[in-house]
Order: C-alpha cells, then structure tokens, then sequence
C-alpha cells in the first residue's frame, strides 16, 4: 500500500484539433499530482487504453465536426476505456493489484470512486 506518498500520473491531452489525420503534435503527455484516495475511492494506474474509430469524431471542435458525441476538450485528458490496477485501495471491494475495465478519462494514475457492477 502506498498511502501517504505523493503520487504523481500522467495524462494524454489533445492539445489542437487536427488538420486530417491526427499525428503526435496534436498530443501532449501532462504530469499531474494524484490526490490521496478518501473513503471508498481507489488509485488505478491504467496499464491499456483503448483508441477507437468513434474517437476520430471527438478530435474536431463541434463548428466543424458533427458527432453524436460531444467533442474532446482541448487541453484535458482523453477519455476511452481503458484496463486498469488498483494500486491502492479504501475501498474494503478492491484490493491492490486488481485488475478491471474502466471508461475513464486517458489519465495513466488516477483516484476515483468506483462502483462495483454487481
């Protein structure tokens, strides 16, 4: 367990809508500081995320691009799902080292409340 310690994730950001395809200059990989977990949340460091067709549609702001969904916010994380590890836990269903499929934002450590889906 981990508590107590500083931990510090990484986030994908779109940093510009891309012109055509979209290339690694459109990206920025972003250092943030994770807070502790309280009661009931959990750390995840995500090992995978998924990158889908449906994302191409987020990547152009909502004058030019029609989508079903809302387009990805400049300067934040991605979100998509993503497979995941418990890294530390208050959460008395979660363990450390538990794996499970999440859809959350393209952080690579994040803390959050978890539900499970029992």
């Amino acid at each position: 367990m981990l508590s107590m310690v500083q931990i510090t994730g990484q986030e994908i950001h779109l940093k510009q809508y891309p012109n055509g395809i979209p290339t690694e200059e459109v990206f920025d990989i972003v250092s943030v500081n994770i807070p502790v977990p309280k009661e009931g949340e959990v750390v995840v460091k995500n090992i995978w995320m998924s990158v889908d067709p449906y994302m191409r549609g987020r990547m152009g702001s909502s004058k030019e691009t029609k989508s079903y969904i809302d387009p990805f916010q400049l300067n934040r994380s991605l979100e998509g799902g993503c497979v995941g590890q418990v890294i530390e836990s208050k959460n008395n269903q979660f363990k450390v080292r538990d794996y499970f499929l999440e859809t959350l934002a393209g952080e690579n450590t994040g803390s959050q409340e978890i539900t499970p889906m029992s």
